[in-house]
This record gives C-alpha cells, sequence and structure tokens, in this order.
C-alpha cells in the first residue's frame, strides 16, 4: 500500500549494464495510464546521465486501489525498440487514511519519523529483506557481509565446513583422515596428504578439463556425488547441468501472441577447444573459435485461441544453454565461503531454489582461494528430490559452466554502457557479487557424473497413492510384494496377523466373490539403459536478440577416468511402489502462468510458485539475460 503525496525509494536489479534509460508509470486494472512516475515531464525516458542507476525516488500524486506499476529499461544495445518490462501490483490511498504500520511495509515500527525495522529487514521503508543484519547472525563463526547494488543486501560467508543461508548447516565427515577430500582443512589436519591445494586428491576422481585453465572433478559415494570446481577465479564460480534431452516444455514461459520482438545477429561465435588441450600447452594454442550462420527462414505465427498466453512454437523451440538448468554458485571472501543451490527457468538470473518453493539440497560445501584460483566442492543426492532440482545420473549431463568477470577484464560482445555510455558505478561488477559472466567466461561440455551401474537401487522415495473412497469392507490385499520394504522416518508396530475364518460352503449355492479393489504391483525401479547422448541441438533464433555467442556442444573434451579407490556400495534392495487407481491431472495455473502437474501422492513435490514483491516494492528484472551462454 502507497500513500499520496509521500516519497518512496523504487529499487530494481540489472545484471548486465544496458544502453539506454528507464521509464516507471501507473497503470489501471484496464491498463490505462493513471500517471507516469519517472520522467515527471515530458521525456519517454530518464537515466540518461547514469546507465547504471537501479534506483528512483517516486511519489504518487493519484489515487488507484487496483493498479500495476511498470518498470521499463531499455537496452539500445539491441536496438531502438528493445525494452525489457517488469511490474508489481500496488493500491495507492489517500494520506488521511495511513497506517504507521503501513509506512515501514508491516516489517517495523514507524517512530520518530522513520522507521525501525524488524529482524534482518533494512531500508527507509524496511523494504529489503537480508539474510543478516550483523555477524552474530551467521553461526559458527561466519561473517555477514554487505552487498551493494544488490536486493539482498547482506549475505553470510561461512567458515570453513559450513554452509547455508546462516551458516547453520555442516556436514557428517567421518573422525579419521579419509584419503580423498581433506575434511579437516584449516583445523588441523594434514594438508601435506592432499595433493590439490592440501585439500582434496585428484586420483579419486574423474577430471574434466574445460579450457587451459579451469577443472571439474567428480566422484560418486554411495547415493551421492561429490564435485569439486577448480576455476582460475578470484570472484564466483558456477556450474549447471540438465538431463541431454530434456523435454523443452520445462521452461513453460509465456510468450503472447502477434508480438514482434527483434531478433538477434545471426553471426555467432562458438568456442571450440581441442580434445587433447592441457594447461602446458594453452599458453602456445588458444582457444580458437568458428563462425555458425543461424539464419533460418520466417515462419508465420501459429493460429491459436487468442487468450492462451502461450505460443506453441515457443514452447517447442530448442532449449537455450541455460534454460531450465539446476546450478550451484559458490563464492570466496576471506577464508569464507557462501555456496547456493540456484536454478534458472530461462536465460535470466539464477534465483536460489526457495524461490521456486524448493529448498536447499546440498549435504556439504566448501570453498577456498589460493594462488589466484577459487577452488568450491560440494555433495548432493544423485537423485532429484524437488522441481527444481535435476538429476546427476545415469549417462552423460549437458553441463554449464561460467565464472565472474574479473576487475578492469570485461569482455561484451556487443559494447554496453561501460564502453559507450555516460556511468556513475565504475565498480558495476563487483567481486562476488552474481552479474552477467562476459563473453568468454563460459561454456557448455557433456559430462557423465554417474554411470549406469553405479546409480543406487534405491529408486525414488516410497509413495503410496491414496485410494478412492469405497464402501466395500474387504481389507486391500498385495500379492508379491516384497516385504523387504525400508521404513524411512518411523517404525510403527505391526499387530500379528490371524488366520482367516473360511466360511463353509453351501452345497447348493456356493458363495459369490464380492468385488476386490484391484491392486497394481509396480517392479522395483530399475535404471533403463539409454541411446547413446547426442549433443544438444543448437537453439534457434527466437523472437528476441542474440548478441551474445553460445557454446557449442563438444563431444570431443576428454575426460580422466583414474582409479578410485573408494567402494561404492549400493543399497541392498529396491523399494516397490504400490499404487491403486492412480489419479493424475494436467491444470493450467494461473499463477505465474505456469503449467502444474499435480499427482495424488501421499509425499509430492510442491509446485514452483513466482512470489511478487508488491509489498516491499521493490522490482526484480528476471528478464535481463545477464547470463547468456
Amino acid at each position: 500500500m502507497f500513500f499520496i503525496g509521500e516519497k518512496y525509494n523504487f529499487t530494481w536489479r540489472m545484471q548486465y549494464p544496458h544502453q539506454g534509460g528507464y521509464r516507471i508509470t501507473l497503470i489501471d486494472q484496464n491498463f490505462k495510464l493513471v500517471e507516469q512516475l519517472a520522467p515527471t515531464k515530458g521525456e519517454n525516458f530518464t537515466g540518461l546521465d547514469d546507465q547504471t542507476a537501479q534506483t528512483q525516488a517516486i511519489t504518487f500524486t493519484k489515487p488507484c486501489s487496483k493498479c500495476t506499476v511498470v518498470l521499463e529499461r531499455q537496452a539500445l544495445e539491441w536496438g531502438k525498440n528493445y525494452i525489457f518490462h517488469t511490474c508489481a501490483d500496488v493500491a495507492v490511498v489517500e494520506k488521511d487514511a495511513i497506517d504507521e504500520r503501513n509506512r515501514c511495509t508491516d516489517q517495523g515500527e514507524f517512530t520518530d519519523g522513520k522507521c525501525v525495522c524488524e529482524g534482518h529487514f533494512s531500508g527507509d521503508r524496511c523494504q529489503y529483506k537480508n539474510d543478516c543484519a550483523k555477524d552474530d547472525d551467521c553461526m559458527n563463526g561466519g561473517n555477514c557481509v554487505e552487498e551493494h547494488s544488490s536486493l539482498v543486501k547482506k549475505t553470510c560467508f561461512c567458515a570453513f565446513g559450513f554452509f547455508g543461508p546462516t551458516c547453520d548447516r555442516s556436514f557428517d565427515a567421518p573422525q579419521e583422515e579419509e584419503p580423498c577430500f581433506n575434511y579437516k582443512y584449516g583445523k588441523g589436519g594434514d594438508n601435506a596428504n592432499y595433493e590439490e591445494y592440501g585439500l582434496f586428491n585428484k586420483k579419486c576422481y574423474k577430471k574434466t578439463q574445460v579450457n587451459p585453465t579451469d577443472f571439474i572433478y567428480s566422484r560418486v559415494v554411495d547415493d551421492e556425488v561429490e564435485i569439486v570446481l577448480d576455476y582460475k577465479a578470484s570472484t564466483w564460480v558456477s556450474i549447471g547441468w540438465r538431463p541431454l534431452n530434456l523435454d523443452p516444455s520445462c521452461r513453460l514461459f509465456p510468450d503472447l501472441e502477434g508480438s514482434h520482438r527483434a531478433k538477434r545477429a545471426s553471426e555467432r561465435v562458438f568456442p571450440v577447444v581441442r580434445a587433447n588441450a592441457t594447461e602446458s600447452d594453452s599458453k602456445d594454442n588458444p582457444i580458437l573459435f568458428e563462425e555458425i550462420d543461424t539464419k533460418i527462414p520466417a515462419m508465420p505465427p501459429p493460429d491459436m485461441p487468442k487468450s492462451n498466453g502461450f505460443v506453441k512454437s515457443a514452447i517447442e523451440a530448442p532449449l537455450h544453454p541455460m534454460d531450465c538448468t539446476d546450478i550451484i554458485v559458490g563464492a570466496v571472501r576471506d577464508g569464507r565461503s557462501r555456496i547456493n543451490d540456484m536454478y534458472t527457468r530461462d536465460r535470466s538470473t539464477p534465483l536460489i531454489d526457495t524461490w521456486f518453493d524448493g529448498e536447499e539440497s546440498l549435504s556439504a560445501a566448501y570453498g577456498i582461494e589460493q594462488d589466484g584460483r577459487t577452488i568450491v566442492s560440494f555433495r548432493r543426492k544423485i537423485a532429484e528430490i524437488e522441481p527444481s532440482d535435476h538429476p546427476l545420473g545415469p549417462d552423460k549431463m549437458f553441463v554449464i559452466w561460467a565464472k565472474g568477470q574479473e576487475p578492469n577484464q570485461y569482455r561484451h560482445s556487443v559494447k554496453s554502457a561501460i564502453e559507450t555510455g555516460k556511468i556513475k558505478d565504475k565498480d558495476f561488477y563487483r567481486v562476488d557479487q552474481l552479474k552477467y559472466h562476459g563473453s568468454i567466461n563460459r561454456g557448455v561440455y557433456p559430462i557423465e557424473f554417474v554411470a549406469k551401474e553405479l546409480m543406487p537401487q534405491r529408486g525414488r522415495p516410497f509413495m503410496i497413492r491414496r485410494p478412492k473412497p469405497t464402501t466395500t469392507e474387504t481389507p486391500l490385499v498385495a500379492k508379491n510384494v516384497d516385504q523387504r520394504i525400508e521404513v524411512a522416518q518411523e517404525s510403527r508396530p505391526i499387530s500379528k496377523p490371524q488366520p482367516a475364518v473360511v466360511p463353509e460352503p453351501h452345497p447348493a449355492q456356493p458363495p459369490q466373490p464380492g468385488p476386490q479393489p484391484q491392486l497394481q504391483h509396480q517392479p522395483p525401479l530399475q535404471p533403463q539403459p539409454q541411446p547413446e547422448p547426442q549433443p544438444e541441438p543448437e537453439p534457434k533464433p527466437r523472437a528476441e536478440p542474440e548478441p551474445e555467442p553460445a557454446p557449442k556442444l563438444d563431444n570431443s573434451v576428454e575426460t580422466e577416468a583414474e582409479p578410485v579407490p573408494v567402494v561404492v556400495v549400493p543399497h541392498r534392495h529396491s523399494i516397490p511402489v504400490i499404487e491403486q487407481e492412480p489419479k493424475q491431472n494436467s491444470i493450467v495455473s494461473a499463477e505465474g502462468s505456469s503449467i502444474v502437474r499435480h499427482e495424488d501422492y501421499e509425499s509430492s513435490s510442491s509446485a514452483v510458485r513466482f512470489a511478487g514483491l508488491a509489498k516491499s516494492f521493490l522490482f526484480l528484472v528476471c528478464s535481463l539475460p545477464f547470463l547468456t551462454l
């Protein structure tokens, strides 16, 4: 709720320094203009004097109970008509209806003419929600670090061995020294026993070289995968993955009918890394590039209902390397690390899993910086457990990697505002802040983290479908069900079975069997053989500009599979799934314009929802493609 005559500070996030300015307007529920908030005079756009600006003071002059604030941001490097949009639903009321609590967005008290914020909220209206307010909010020796030009103004960097938003989680490491990974790094452990930075022994891992200076190590430990990122970087590093043949409908992003947006340049540059490239010969043999023409003929718009909200051609278009990707992003500062489990549905900024009603799926996370390199390690279950996760096996995964731009080494394929415009924020790409990676600090490779023979035999969590209401009193009977079912959470006493009483049949009228509900026994889930994965198809140009080079999936990259001294013990048996009259429906949800599939399970993953920040009037420009691959 906003009040006429009050001044508000509107903030948004921009991950790429686009050329041009911005405009903020207020429209009613019929999409009619109520007032233009910025600029307040005749100009179409403002902010041209500082094209890195991400905040604007706003004062409302007209009431509107069911309105929407719209922020439009130009990207002139892609054409004069290319504009990003973001919006929030608001209510603007007269000042005499003011509620002192509403002055502080329900997150603080208005005292002596200013807001005193509660908890981890900050800002002149308590509009920013942070992970911490001071070092004491970060547990186990963590530090609360300020994040400039970010919506989350303060975050926790955790001491070695701890992770999570408040450093409250840790891995249950073995007490004895482990031959592969130094869980006691910096805590009295013998670093000399670990050849790589005193942290791990590479002979235990499969090694993948993604470019002459950056490496990805992986190993399977029981039902988990441990991954180590070893990048030449002093800022954030990341890895993302998805199944090679993931259906493109995973994006579920509306593309309005009849809209015509400028297409990006058809000429792209794809990095090609030699299969046998090594660190020793990288100085004399730089990465090569080849140019590929991706022009396609124009296609007539499909004939679809006007109110559909989706275009079939957009839903079925090939996936961009960033689409529907499970991502881990890590950064290290002053010996402490921040490692986040994230997801991106499209080419926009990855968000932590909780934005998609998920949760952090990591079981361990570690990070160090040494000799100009950032090393981040994490563990996670092989199987996915929520909508914002992808499995890590079996067979090859479509893997992307990226790292932040180093200070004063910015690379943009198309000149940004830093190179051509007027800017005031000379330090737009801050160290460890998740922003655009540049045109060369990213790539795509297929990697097999888990071979078929190393997949755990458990399958998905044990679930029972709810039976439909029935009037019969006949007990349900499951035939030939494996009795070796593991109970994950608790053991309940089971009464001793009694022998059934069988009535004597009448000689003249034998009893007729009553209707019995049928149970379908599903055999234990076993890994199915998969065909040899094919390279990811090159995304066809969609109706938006494509200035950035998209990396080419290179199947020629070699990986080192060295002997692993760890014995992988599969689970003892599979867990059967008992199901009765499955009921499954697909519905179109208006929330977030997402198609959500609901199944009547006792335990099921939450549908993905997308939360707005209207009350805190923060604008999240999720459509700005800062990690375009």
